[in-house]
């Protein structure tokens, strides 16, 4: 749809061929970067309840300890 768009702007402004190339090149790279940006967020979460459960764990053995 967006490429639909962006042919229809190009021909109301009168881009050039590269022009829209290169915009829809830049529309692809934001897309990549913000489903990127998603993926490391769900991999952070990831990370974070790791931790916590080792974290809990070596809590819960020192407790065991003292």
């Amino acid at each position: 749809q967006f490429n639909k768009i962006t042919k229809k702007m190009a021909k109301a402004i009168k881009f050039t061929k590269e022009e829209t190339d290169s915009v829809t090149e830049l529309r692809q790279d934001v897309a990549n970067v913000f489903t990127r940006l998603g993926q490391l967020q769900i991999e952070k979460k990831r990370r974070i309840e790791e931790i916590e459960v080792v974290e809990q764990d070596l809590k819960q053995l020192l407790e065991m300890q003292i």
